[in-house]
């Protein structure tokens, strides 16, 4: 676990935040703290591009850049002290896309923990040319959030000159925005990375909320879902349910009453009903007696890395019960608590690259060995470790 201190940027901000719907839930993780599994900070941190570009929307494309990813990310932080601790602390040897990285990865592991949400609700917002935050999503089925993150590196957490810059930029577009009409609930969270022990991260959270609601937020909350999981899932499967998925999406999101689909299951183009793709079974790697599917991306030197996701994501996906959607949280965290068996299944152009015992697989174009290894899930059901092959000594996660 690691852990965060939380405060307000000032009393000005606590007035104005203590009108929130969330307040309660606030308060309570500024009186407490925040923690968290250190992975569920990375998920936020390291997979928070939504790009559809080349490069980024095949599994092929992604596996080349997850382990640069990975080590630049270990590089540069570390959970050694219970915390995230800067490895560097002079300007030169800084690297603001890590920073930037870690204060996404804070501020929504923060809001997601306030507001109940999970990885699946955040969705990017585009880039104008008016000034936008970071981030948007429907809370809680009621309200619309938008989440501006950022991150500095900085031993004297009490100057507040430090991070001041940062406020302002934040209070700009949250001005810019409020000009353009909207009235969403804006929040901003500075996080301050220390370089030495003895001392927690510090998210100082400011911004006040909106008044008024004019949309439809959870008509966007499950919208934002489907199309995570069909973005996600998509790296990992071409499946008949993937596609049946992105239509569904799609359909969706050209009707303003969603409900008209609601508990319509997904089905195949030849109209029955679709159930879990057993090529997920026969050729994927796999956690656990069907706890989660997914790849083992080969690192640098003997160290793998499993990538994937919860079983338990695909039936609520299937049947498309629009509450169950809105709602859900995977049980794979509690599934993953203990060292689990994964059975690691590589293409065979991977395999080769080990002196392994590989056996033969279902799959012609796969050979499979087990493992033991401990996992990590997060309540979006996305599951990631680091894995060890036979002969070869287990390392700690990120």
């Amino acid at each position: 676990m690691i852990r965060f201190d939380v405060a307000y940027y000032d009393d000005t901000h606590k007035k104005d935040l203590a009108t929130l719907p969330c307040r309660d839930r606030l308060q309570a993780v500024v009186d407490k703290g925040l923690e968290v599994v250190g992975n569920e900070f990375c998920a936020y941190s390291m997979f928070r591009e939504q790009k559809d570009l080349p490069g980024w929307r095949t599994f092929d494309e992604m596996r080349k850049l997850l382990p640069r990813r990975i080590q630049a990310f270990r590089d540069y932080f570390s959970f050694a002290h219970e915390t995230v601790t800067s490895r560097f602390s002079t300007r030169g040897q800084l690297d603001n896309t890590q920073i930037e990285a870690a204060g996404v990865g804070a501020a929504l592991t923060l809001a997601s923990n306030i507001y109940g949400l999970t990885e699946a609700d955040w969705q990017r917002i585009p880039e104008e040319e008016v000034k936008t935050l970071d981030h948007r999503i429907a809370s809680a089925g009621d309200h619309f959030v938008e989440v501006e993150a950022k991150g500095t590196v900085t031993d004297e957490f009490v100057r507040k000159t430090v991070v001041s810059a940062k406020k302002t930029d934040i209070a700009e577009k949250k001005a810019a925005q409020r000009l353009e009409g909207n009235d969403h609930t804006m929040i901003g969270v500075i996080t301050a990375f220390p370089t030495q022990p003895g001392q927690l991260a510090l998210c100082r959270i400011m911004d006040p909320p909106s008044q008024v609601k004019d949309d439809d937020p959870r008509r966007h909350k499950i919208l934002a879902r489907l199309y995570f999981y069909w973005r996600e899932l998509s790296f990992l499967t071409r499946s008949h349910l993937v596609i049946a998925l992105r239509n569904r999406w799609q359909d969706l999101a050209a009707i303003r009453d969603i409900a008209a689909l609601d508990g319509f299951p997904l089905l195949g183009g030849n109209g029955k009903r679709l159930g879990i793709p057993s090529s997920l079974e026969m050729s994927k790697s796999l956690a656990g007696p069907h706890i989660a599917f997914g790849e083992a991306i080969p690192m640098e030197g003997p160290e793998l890395y499993f990538y994937g996701f919860a079983f338990d994501v695909l039936q609520q996906l299937l049947d498309q019960q629009h509450d169950s959607i809105a709602e859900f949280k995977s049980g794979a965290p509690t599934q993953l608590t203990q060292k689990t068996r994964v059975t690691i299944r590589l293409r065979k152009a991977d395999a080769r690259r080990y002196d392994v015992d590989w056996q033969k697989t279902s799959d012609p174009n796969r050979l499979q060995t087990t493992v033991t290894a401990k996992l990590y899930a997060n309540s979006a059901g996305r599951v990631v470790g680091r894995l060890s092959l036979p002969g070869e000594a287990t390392s700690d996660p990120p």
